[in-house]
């Protein structure tokens, strides 16, 4: 990878792209920008084609092929995850049935629901959610500790409301990672009615806006042993939570927060004893 200055932006004269709904144009044109290379060097040097071919394909204009769109992915030299977006992106939107149906579908299910209720009874959080995130059933553990949530059902939505500002103690690294897993599940679903909905609400929130511009990582899944630390909204007391998500069919998923002790519990614990 040459350090040409002639082929480089600098960082200040970057575009700081305003958040849009993925597509395979405007992903490839954020990871040039976000890389830092003209578009000539991209499309001449790199990917060995016109810079009028590339610069259609970033407005949308062209769909790569196959062939390109790896050709692109080893030039840009991305990772296996924004690798896995951008084919993602080249081929047709996954269908996504509106959230509404979903949440008849969960709750007109007694077998699902009464899972929860167990869930709940052994003190998990626990909500059925659709690909976009939006909350289609959930338990009294759940609900108790996402105040604001049932205004628009949306996680993604609430994550950077100012419900979340008392409650996440980390809120900058989960803010930043809820826009990347934003950007992977969006571009999948990137013709669905709740993808618009998000960008709906979303769009216009400066912090969203921020922390989009940051970079183009993509995240999928979470790792159970990346903690996410909280204070309870009743009880004022610092949990942590392990965040688990399992596919329960195409379209609806089981999410679980299991919480755990808190270091000054244990610590209280191991003194009691």
């Amino acid at each position: 990878m040459t350090s040409d200055p002639e082929h480089r932006r600098s960082p200040g004269s970057r575009h700081a792209l305003p958040p849009r709904v993925p597509t395979i144009g405007n992903t490839v044109r954020r990871i040039r920008d976000e890389r830092g290379y003209t578009r000539d060097y991209a499309a001449v040097m790199l990917l060995k084609i016109s810079r009028s071919y590339l610069r259609d394909i970033e407005r949308g204009r062209r769909i790569p092929g196959a062939d390109l769109l790896e050709l692109i992915i080893l030039g840009y030299r991305l990772d296996s995850t924004l690798a896995r977006h951008l084919r993602e992106l080249r081929v047709a939107a996954v269908a996504l049935d509106p959230t509404a149906v979903l949440a008849r579908a969960v709750t007109g299910n007694p077998v699902l629901i009464a899972h929860l209720q167990s869930l709940n009874q052994r003190g998990e959080l626990a909500a059925y959610i659709d690909p976009v995130w939006n909350v289609l059933a959930c338990n009294e553990k759940f609900r108790e500790a996402t105040p604001g949530l049932e205004r628009t059902g949306s996680i993604p939505v609430w994550m950077f409301s100012t419900h979340t500002k008392p409650i996440l103690t980390d809120r900058p690294y989960e803010l930043a990672y809820a826009t990347a897993s934003i950007r992977a599940i969006t571009g999948c679903f990137r013709n669905a009615e709740q993808t618009r909905a998000v960008f709906h609400h979303l769009g216009p929130d400066t912090e969203f806006r921020a922390t989009w511009s940051e970079d183009v990582r993509v995240v999928y899944g979470r790792d159970p042993s990346a903690l996410m630390h909280a204070i309870h909204p009743v009880t004022g007391l610092p949990v942590t939570y392990s965040l688990t998500i399992t596919s329960q069919s195409e379209s609806v998923l089981l999410l679980i927060l299991s919480p755990s002790p808190s270091p000054e519990d244990a610590t209280s614990r191991e003194t009691d004893g």
